[in-house]
């Protein structure tokens, strides 16, 4: 859970610290990778660089390797290592998507879709959705209805980072950035109450439900729907308890 807000940050350090102006298209890395001497020739600055590592060793992050066009710009840790991680498919491919998006590559119409019923994965692949749902795979499911529940306010910034830990004083700093950016009242962390539901069970209210996903095109499109009618094939969160969930994350984020 903690790492999953650590990464984010360190992205967000990463993206600011690039300039890139495209000058390295159409190198693909082989056996060797090929590797910057200069990174300000390629747009990067080592000075930030440089904070950038330091932030990384200060969060105790295992491995950083930034690739600018299939040249390696820098890399610590061990970058041979193969990890076990959580909750980074989505930010990867958002990022990536990203850039197409702005080369013209990919047309959107965002920011105007208007989805006020799916879970944003849901909603971008209805079909692939509902054929995981249609699995006979044990599922956990913590819908919009649980996580809205939990509004996480500037309080809970001000206990995570009287923690005193690195996580703690980050992940403070990440929920202030949220609620200016959004709204200073108090905003919904979706991934954050999921992340406390899939490690403590019991910190939510469980109910055994058939759930479907709604496939045809139009403004539904997306939506989880529970057919009582079919066998049970997921375990949802209905009522998240939320004085707990904010305990737990207090918790967790307090962790040396």
């Amino acid at each position: 859970m903690k790492w999953t807000l650590l990464l984010f940050a360190l992205t967000l350090a990463l993206v600011d610290c690039s300039r890139n102006d495209g000058a390295n298209k159409d190198i693909y890395p082989g056996v060797n990778w090929q590797r910057a001497v200069e990174p300000e020739k390629l747009g990067w600055s080592s000075a930030k660089l440089a904070e950038a590592r330091n932030f990384s060793k200060k969060i105790r992050s295992a491995a950083v390797m930034i690739v600018d066009d299939g040249v390696v710009v820098d890399a610590w840790g061990d970058i041979k290592q193969n990890y076990y991680c959580h909750s980074i498919r989505k930010s990867l491919l958002s990022a990536l998507i990203v850039i197409h998006i702005e080369e013209g590559n990919i047309e959107s119409n965002w920011p105007d879709i208007h989805n006020r019923v799916a879970e944003w994965n849901i909603w971008v692949d209805p079909v692939a959705a509902s054929e995981v749902f249609s699995t006979g795979l044990s599922k956990g499911l913590t819908p919009l209805d649980a996580t809205k529940k939990v509004i996480w306010k500037e309080s809970d910034a001000a206990s995570w980072e009287a923690s005193g830990t690195p996580e703690g004083i980050l992940a403070a700093e990440l929920l202030r950035w949220m609620l200016r950016s959004w709204s200073p009242k108090g905003i919904f962390v979706w991934d954050l109450v999921a992340a406390v539901n899939a490690t403590d069970p019991d910190l939510c209210q469980q109910e055994q439900v058939n759930v479907q996903v709604v496939t045809e095109p139009g403004d539904q499109q997306g939506r989880t729907v529970v057919d009582k009618s079919q066998p049970e094939n997921t375990t949802a969160c209905i009522k998240a308890k939320v004085k707990e969930v904010k305990k737990r994350v207090r918790q967790v984020f307090g962790l040396p």
